[in-house]
């Protein structure tokens, strides 16, 4: 089996899902930008995961627990794959997903205190702009 580690943001919180048949599962997209030096033309690789709950591998439960949001940073490693499908406009769409994922870790939430004194949790966000997909 290849395996496959990546790093990068999260485009938006982990989805918890379970199939018409029962089946219960965590679907995420991450993004990982590849600087090229100069700022522009940066690579933006899009990566989709899904996790199946899984006694023996875990990962549901693990991205459960570890309560994560849109914009951390996590680590992740699997098999990269890539599918191809007809969406329901017609466009031949290939995605590059991630099975059998492993979750390696996230980067803490830093919290930073407030004039009042008062603890706030802060999330490293990437910027917003037209051409990220979230």
């Amino acid at each position: 089996m290849n395996t496959f580690n990546i790093s990068g943001r999260l485009t938006a919180e982990p989805l918890f899902k379970v199939t018409p048949n029962g089946k219960a599962f965590v679907y995420m997209t991450i993004i990982n930008n590849v600087y090229n030096g100069q700022g522009k033309d940066d690579t933006k690789l899009v990566l989709d995961v899904t996790g199946w709950k899984d006694e023996k591998r875990g990962f549901f439960e693990e991205i459960n627990d570890a309560n994560l949001s849109k914009g951390q940073e996590i680590s992740l490693s699997g098999r990269l794959n890539l599918r191809t499908y007809t969406n329901k406009d017609g466009v031949e769409v290939t995605r590059m997903t991630l099975d059998y994922p492993v979750y390696l870790g996230a980067k803490p939430v830093r919290e930073s205190k407030q004039p009042s004194g008062q603890s706030v949790n802060i999330v490293e966000t990437c910027p917003q702009s037209d051409d990220v997909p979230f």
